[in-house]
């Protein structure tokens, strides 16, 4: 492995911002490292390939970070080889995603006692990525890495201990893992270390303690340590009990697309827990959750939702007095649908048959960005969304167009939701979507046709 004096000592020179008045100095900094990197010093072609990676100092460009950081991981440069492995992982920067390339460079620099390597190994273990999955394995590598003081091995080795994946089950061990990985600042650690606390696994009940673990990583903007604050607020434990700040808390982590807080949100409003009771607002909140949730593995917030839409729908189609209100139902029932609830998807197709335009757009809907259960079919999206345009339904008139021009079944639609507020409190949900699309991706989710006045 070559690497020089000159190298070690600009090692730095790419990895902080310079003040102004040390311009000239830094640019003879970067023109040295240039100059050893050319020559073959390896660590100085790590840093060539960090500066191109982050734009610093350089025009940022991934595919000259990985030519660098692969002349330095020819060299035995363990880092280097590690990065290679990453890109690798990811794909991109004129590499094509390879596992197993990603592996062999991650071995590599295993060997050459990287702990992120190490890392990295056990993940491809505990995931079954790019090598058999081995739970056990995933553990030893993680333990090599936790000792060298990776806080994210060691985050996962807590987690090993704790859910007895790959190791025994051992709280006390777990407890100590995480700790280490939370005094590091790692933010999923010190909500799992929070949780140990509340719960007096493998260390003493402390509520109080738990709170502000919680806090810690809430302020790194971690959704899940913010339900778990709002939660300490919702019951007074560790804090007083506060439902306000519960649900402020409920929001931030809404704002960051947690579905859990989105429906506990929702709840909120619906029961004006904390809140102003606002069943629009509760509707929008159990919406946002439905998208989150729509393609995600069952949960209990799932069964949760899914029931909830369900018997929203029910209590709406009973009895209905007008357009609006079996509009209201038809928007539920499409909710329980894509969550696998298929009496909903039965009544919504009945209520098609009927000839009712919403939910014929609605089972088109469904059947064009799919759900629990329910495959993605062109052909029928198409079907219903015809039925609808018969009849004038401007959602299914913009959504044939789509489908005409063939651009779903190339790119497809994946909108990336999130909530904005304004001054007056209202939610509006933005999303991003390919941008050959242009407007025709403002239809992909029914609600945002039928609730506009809401949805924008």
């Amino acid at each position: 492995m070559k690497h020089s004096i000159l190298s070690i000592l600009l090692l730095a020179a790419c990895s902080a911002t310079m003040p102004l008045n040390a311009q000239n100095t830094g640019e003879q900094k970067l023109s040295q490292m240039i100059l050893a990197a050319e020559q073959g010093d390896a660590a100085a072609q790590y840093y060539m390939g960090n500066c191109y990676a982050k734009g610093q100092g350089v025009t940022q460009n991934s595919e000259e970070a990985v030519k660098w950081y692969r002349l330095s991981a020819e060299q035995e440069y363990g880092e280097a080889q590690n990065k290679l492995g990453e890109y690798y992982a990811k794909g991109g920067a004129g590499l094509q995603r390879d596992m197993s390339e990603a592996v062999k460079w991650y071995r590599k620099a295993a060997e050459n006692g990287n702990a992120k390597a190490l890392f990295n190994l056990g993940v491809c273990y505990d995931n079954g990525d790019g090598v058999r999955k081995d739970s056990a394995e995933a553990v030893q590598y993680y333990r090599l890495a936790a000792e060298k003081g990776n806080a994210e091995a060691q985050c996962n080795l807590g987690s090993c201990y704790y859910l007895g994946s790959g190791i025994g089950m051992d709280f006390t061990e777990a407890a100590k893992w995480f700790r280490k990985a939370a005094d590091q600042g790692n933010a999923a650690a010190q909500v799992k270390f929070g949780t140990c606390l509340a719960g007096g696994d493998g260390v003493g009940k402390d509520f109080e303690e738990a709170v502000k673990w919680f806090r810690k990583a809430a302020d790194q903007g971690n959704a899940e340590a913010m339900i778990k604050l709002g939660d300490c607020h919702a019951n007074g434990t560790g804090v007083d009990k506060d439902l306000k700040e519960a649900a402020v808390w409920y929001t931030k982590a809404a704002d960051l697309d947690s579905f859990d807080a989105a429906y506990k949100l929702g709840e909120c409003y619906e029961y004006g827990t904390g809140v102003e009771k606002d069943f629009q607002m509760a509707k929008e909140y159990y919406l946002l959750a439905t998208h989150i949730l729509r393609h995600t593995k069952e949960t209990e917030t799932t069964k949760l939702l899914r029931e909830k839409m369900y018997q929203l729908g029910n209590q709406y189609a009973k009895g209905h007095d007008n357009d609006k209100e079996l509009r209201e139902a038809l928007t539920f029932y499409w909710a329980a649908a894509i969550l696998g609830k298929a009496e909903a998807l039965t009544l919504l197709q009945q209520y098609a048959n009927q000839g009712n335009a919403n939910a014929q757009y609605f089972m088109g809907a469904t059947y064009l960005n799919g759900g629990v259960g329910i495959r993605r079919n062109l052909s029928k999206a198409e079907q219903w969304y015809r039925k609808a345009e018969r009849q004038g339904h401007l959602g299914a008139i913009e959504e044939l167009g789509n489908l005409r021009s063939d651009l779903r079944q190339y790119y497809g639609i994946n909108p990336i939701y999130r909530t904005d507020r304004n001054k007056t409190g209202t939610v509006s949900v933005s999303f991003t979507a390919p941008p050959i699309l242009g407007r025709a991706a403002a239809m992909v989710c029914p609600f945002l046709f039928l609730c506009r006045p809401v949805f924008r």
